[in-house]
């Protein structure tokens, strides 16, 4: 298998789990909103940066969104997806 159909399924794999994961919280009541606000997108954008670079939270980088904002859009980003499209897949 080559490095690139490797990663292309992986990505296949990742996108899986995170439909599963968000059909899992579809009775969770209000909602479940990773990007509320321009600014938070921005934020969320550079943390992304630094999970995907391999900080981690808490002991590298401080922030007041928590460690699920970026929980699922990381694994895309790692596996070779772009920031704005592991952001829109997540």
């Amino acid at each position: 298998m080559s490095d690139t159909s490797g990663k292309k399924f992986q990505i296949v794999i990742i996108l899986a789990g995170i439909r599963l994961t968000f059909l899992g919280m579809t009775p969770v009541r209000g909602g479940v909103s990773f990007t509320g606000t321009a600014a938070d997108m921005l934020h969320l954008s550079d943390l992304l940066l630094r999970v995907s670079g391999g900080a981690v939270q808490d002991r590298d980088f401080t922030t007041r969104l928590g460690s699920w904002a970026v929980l699922l859009m990381a694994p895309l980003h790692r596996a070779g997806m772009g920031l704005g499209m592991a952001a829109v897949s997540a």
